[in-house]
């Protein structure tokens, strides 16, 4: 049970969290979402030994998740099933539906023509 003071208003306590229609987005598809957000993050610099920015920044990643698993829920989070969202069928990535056509997915590529 989520300790009361950790739930905002609006969020939903564990085990109420909603289903998506969406495929898994595979882990290949996440790692490259995440090495390009890396790509743009200035590090802070760590007073440990690193071998490398690469680690370096996976060590923030790290310090990052912990800080916010500590967080409130986010009920809107990833999916919403609004129609506000399309996923890439050839990398599963979910991105924000674009105003017009085609749709161009920024990860892979592929384009397509949306309904």
């Amino acid at each position: 049970e989520p300790r009361p003071e950790l739930l905002e208003e609006g969020t939903q306590p564990k085990g109420t969290r909603r289903t998506c229609c969406f495929k898994p987005t595979p882990a290949k598809t996440k790692a490259k979402l995440l090495l390009e957000a890396l790509h743009r993050w200035q590090l802070k610099g760590s007073e440990s030994v690193v071998c490398c920015n690469f680690h370096e920044a996976l060590a923030e990643v790290g310090s990052l998740i912990k800080q916010l698993r500590r967080g409130p829920c986010l009920t809107e989070f990833v999916c919403s099933d609004s129609g506000n969202y399309v996923q890439c069928p050839r990398c599963q990535a979910v991105d924000a539906a674009p105003e017009g056509n085609p749709f161009v997915c920024d990860v892979c590529d592929y384009v397509m023509t949306l309904p």
